[in-house]
């Protein structure tokens, strides 16, 4: 029957769930708030070593930035694929709404072709002797509209499946790229947020980045 038919179709892939972590938290660090403090006019050798030399800031700051850009970036695209899962969802409810065609148009083919038979039998009962005709009738609207019916369903099916088989590979890699922050993050927060720092080395890698800026221009 052509209602089996179209159970197969009733078959979607699911959209996994997924909440990122993308406020990747930065330790205020430099110049935002107040910064670590300088080492005493005294400070022993020991206390020197938990000062960052002026390169180890000067990386601290770089990869500050580079990892702020990436979780800007990661935002930007969990924002686009929330998009893409609205757009699933709306074609699940037009898939809901193809499968009640299909439902509906097999009801109506199912009344129509009741109503043909029970005709056949009241004219063969009012006309025993009329032979049968042996040609083959051809397709009812009835039917024409059920083959169409499930047509449509199965293109909206397929559409269907493949945005969301693009969705979940997505979700996928923005997993792992969120992942991969993450752990660059924690990196970051061991190496450069455990020691304090000279602030006329933050002042005078400041001055080299406007210079450059300028020189960019």
């Amino acid at each position: 029957m052509l209602s089996k038919q179209a159970s197969h179709l009733r078959r979607g892939a699911a959209i996994a769930a997924c909440a990122f972590a993308t406020a990747l938290a930065f330790p205020p660090a430099y110049a935002a708030d107040p910064p670590p403090k300088k080492p005493a006019a005294n400070t022993t050798t020991k206390s020197k070593a938990n000062v960052m030399t002026r390169d180890e800031l000067r990386a601290c700051m770089d990869d500050q930035d580079r990892l702020q850009q990436a979780s800007g970036s990661l935002q930007q695209e969990v924002a686009a694929l929330d998009r893409q899962g609205n757009d699933v969802k709306a074609l699940d409810a037009e898939l809901a709404s193809k499968r009640a065609a299909v439902e509906a148009a097999n009801a109506a083919n199912a009344a129509a072709n009741a109503a043909a038979i029970a005709a056949a039998n009241a004219a063969k009962a009012a006309d025993p002797a009329k032979p049968v005709d042996p040609a083959k009738p051809a397709k009812s609207p009835s039917a024409a509209a059920v083959d169409r019916a499930v047509e449509e369903l199965k293109t909206v099916a397929t559409r269907r499946d493949d945005a969301a088989d693009a969705y979940n590979a997505q979700l996928k890699a923005l997993r792992e790229k969120s992942a991969a922050i993450e752990t660059q993050r924690q990196g970051w927060t061991e190496r450069c947020t455990t020691k304090g720092y000279d602030e006329m080395d933050e002042a005078a890698i400041r001055l080299e980045r406007k210079r450059a800026g300028a020189a960019t221009k």
